[in-house]
């Protein structure tokens, strides 16, 4: 198994109009390579599969959410930090995630 895990360090938002018919997408940028998270409605056939290409230069991951996270996931990228990027391999699943943290940690302003 191969866990691909990095440090993000800069991130796009791309909220597309009805008419250009692709999925919300954020871009995720940092030391794992480059991942795309498309963000479509529940049980649509948009819904592709997650995947990653090692050998690709920088490595690139593709994932696929349910649009209800796509708040979750801004509120993430503004407020946590360091944020890292973990994609596994054979379940091919994504996750976001902080360091570990105490409770109560006011985060620092812009």
């Amino acid at each position: 198994m191969t866990y691909p895990i990095g440090n993000i360090a800069e991130y796009q938002l791309n909220i597309w109009s009805h008419k250009r018919g692709g999925p919300d997408q954020i871009t995720l940028y940092g030391t794992f390579g480059v991942a795309w998270l498309f963000f479509v409605p529940p049980g649509t056939a948009a819904i592709g599969s997650n995947s990653m290409s090692l050998s690709s230069n920088p490595p690139t991951f593709t994932c696929f959410f349910d649009d209800y996270t796509w708040p979750r996931v801004v509120d993430m990228l503004r407020n946590e930090k360091p944020l890292y990027f973990w994609f596994e391999d054979v379940s091919l699943t994504m996750t976001l995630t902080t360091v570990r943290e105490p409770a109560g940690e006011n985060e620092p302003g812009p």
